[in-house]
């Protein structure tokens, strides 16, 4: 009797679990609805709005690769260290990967914001002076979201491989309604770089959301600096694919915004939308 219960109530907790796992993932497929609908509704598409997805080519392609390495390789390796070896061993691995990853993070902002002059007139060689301008001071911004979506996305691999999927679920969320509380609070003073500045915040606030969700599920990860050669090398090969996937992608993208470049203002915003929505429609779940 006793065990027919506990059975009904594993059944239960499953199905909530789940069910949060589904509700989080669909509002965060919302709220980054809602973040395209007010940037369209307060910004239209424009040469101000082109500046903006110039900026942000390299920084998100970035950010897809980290999320599509997050599901393909670091869950798996994550939990074969935990696997491999003690709590403690393999936490301290994470922590290593962790410290590791920033300092590769920071290079890449660092180097980002030395080349932002530059980036926007090779991408939209076609585009009027003031766009390439503005696209540069938001592209210097927008890579600071690259450090903070690595650290991001290494907890939630480890929360994944420690089977905690709802708080990670929920990631998407919080940025998302970080990105459109900043845009409707500062566009008036900032005009479009707002929703830049709402990235960058709302890349800090997931970073900090998904380190306490770590905390309160026991799983305390100390950065420190340094892979072992045979974990370097692991990761280096388990990364090629997906590197290689995330590079062809940029590579469209950029093919694609340097001929609109030539078309009227506006054209590389409504691409965007149209790309972005034709990925959330297959992609939603």
């Amino acid at each position: 009797m006793l065990s027919g219960s506990s059975d009904h109530g594993g059944r239960r907790g499953l199905a909530r679990h789940s069910a949060g796992i589904a509700l989080f993932a669909g509002l965060g497929v919302l709220s980054g609805l809602l973040v395209d609908v007010g940037m369209a509704a307060i910004f239209g598409a424009g040469a101000e709005t082109d500046a903006f997805f110039v900026a942000a080519t390299i920084p998100f392609a970035l950010s897809s690769l980290l999320l599509a390495a997050t599901n393909q390789v670091l869950v798996p390796l994550v939990n074969g260290w935990f696997q491999e070896a003690d709590d403690g061993e393999a936490l301290e691995r994470v922590g290593r990967l962790l410290g590791t990853a920033l300092v590769v993070g920071v290079g890449c902002a660092i180097l980002g914001a030395l080349l932002a002059p530059v980036i926007p007139w090779a991408i939209v060689a076609g585009a009027d002076p003031e766009t390439k301008r503005a696209a540069a001071a938001m592209t210097a911004l927008l890579f600071l979201t690259v450090v903070t979506r690595i650290g991001a996305e290494i907890l939630r691999a480890t929360l994944n491989a420690r089977f905690s999927f709802a708080g990670p679920a929920a990631m998407p969320l919080v940025e998302n309604l970080t990105v459109l509380g900043v845009m409707l609070l500062l566009h008036r003073r900032l005009g479009v770089e707002a929703v830049a500045v709402g990235y960058v915040a709302g890349g800090v606030l997931q970073l900090g959301f998904v380190a306490g969700v770590a905390v309160a599920r026991g799983v305390f990860v100390r950065p420190r600096f340094g892979l072992g050669r045979e974990e370097t090398l692991v990761i280096r090969r388990a990364l090629a694919l997906p590197l290689a996937g995330a590079g062809l992608t940029m590579l469209a993208r950029v093919a694609e915004r340097f001929f609109a470049s030539f078309l009227p203002p506006g054209r590389i915003t409504i691409l965007n939308y149209g790309w972005v929505e034709g990925r959330r429609r297959r992609t939603a779940p």
